[in-house]
Parts: structure tokens; sequence; C-alpha cells
């Protein structure tokens, strides 16, 4: 799905970045002596969805540890909905939504490092305007599992009074 907002068109792609990340990650679990990569490694390290989450948890404790690990959360919490699925925001409103706790260079810096490191991937709205969304579903999970009853409740009144706001 990710080909189609990358402007890659329909026609079904990997994304390299995935791929770099699930290669690496094959190779550094690969036994001594073996030198064939196979399915049965693949699914021993849990797929995908498990190699990514895992990714994701290494990133916030190692390369954002010294606090920008908090603004990353942030900035993954916006990038869900309480409908369980990724969402699509502007940098200019992920900025508004972060800069009441950290200062916009701060949420820039934070949004580069996550977008190297293949979590983030930046992409056009329609209107072109930068935008930014998780790179794979298997995310959602992982974020609203940060998310206690008071944010789902916080979040939702937030969605509603921001759509109030806007109509």
């Amino acid at each position: 799905a990710i080909g189609a907002a990358m402007g890659w068109g329909t026609t079904p792609s990997v994304y390299p970045p995935h791929l770099q990340l699930a290669c690496s990650v094959l190779y550094e679990a690969l036994p001594p002596g073996e030198f064939t990569l196979t399915l049965a490694h693949y699914k021993k390290l849990g797929g995908f969805d498990t190699i990514v989450g895992e990714h994701l948890e290494r990133v916030l404790d190692t390369e954002l540890a010294d606090g920008r690990d908090v603004i990353a959360r942030d900035l993954f919490l916006s990038l869900v909905t309480s409908a369980n699925e990724r969402a699509v925001r502007s940098e200019n409103e992920l900025l508004a939504i972060a800069s009441a706790r950290h200062a916009a260079h701060e949420i820039r810096a934070v949004l580069e490092t996550l977008r190297v490191r293949g979590l983030l991937v930046r992409v056009r709205d329609t209107s072109g305007e930068p935008s930014w969304e998780l790179v794979h579903d298997s995310l959602v999970p992982r974020v609203l599992a940060w998310l206690d009853r008071r944010d789902l409740a916080r979040r939702r009144l937030r969605r509603i009074c921001r759509h109030r706001v806007v109509r």
C-alpha cells in the first residue's frame, strides 16, 4: 500500500527500507556455519511484524534514549487513529500537536531520525504539503499499547474537538 503513497503506482512493490531491515536482521541471526537464508529463518524471527516492532523498540531504547524518545512517542501516538489505523498527518499538524511539549527543531530532528531508521515515511498529501505516516501497519498495535484508558479517552475527545473546530 505504501507504493501508491510514494507515487510508485499500484503495482505491488517492496519498500526498500523494509527489505534492508528484514535482510540485516536475518543476516545477523544466521547461525555460524550457515550461509543460506531460508523461510524457516524468517519465520523463527517472527516475520516482518516482529522484526519491525523490535526495531522500533531498539531505536527508542538506544538511539533516542537521551530524552528524544519522549518526542518520538508523542509523534507515533499522533500518527495512529483511535480506530487503530495509521494516520497521515502534515508536518505542520505534527509540529502543532507536539510543540506544546517540545521545540520545533527537536521535533524535526526526531522526525528525520525516524525516517532514516525506516520507521516513518515522509509523503506529500494531495495539496503537495509534506506529511508523515508510520512505515508499516504492524507498528499500530505497538504504539497503541503505550496508551492507557485515560489517554484513549483524551485522544477521542481531542479528535471530536478538532473535528468540530474544523467544521
